[in-house]
């Protein structure tokens, strides 16, 4: 199952396998806003969506 979220510097929708997660916590991009990291095997990625409605949202795709 792949989870839409929306990029932080775009807008744009990205889709994350939440089986690739290794970690997820808030960091501040280049233009001094709090973000929310996805940190996936091969990278990260950043949105502007709360840590816990990301967290919950992984953990109800993982769970379901």
């Amino acid at each position: 199952m792949l989870i839409p979220f929306q990029d932080a510097e775009n807008g744009k929708t990205f889709f994350v396998n939440p089986e690739q997660v290794a970690v997820v916590f808030e960091g501040v991009n280049p233009q001094e806003e709090t973000v929310t990291m996805i940190n996936l095997l091969n990278g990260n990625l950043a949105t502007k969506e709360s840590l816990l409605d990301v967290v919950g949202r992984l953990q109800g795709a993982l769970n379901g």
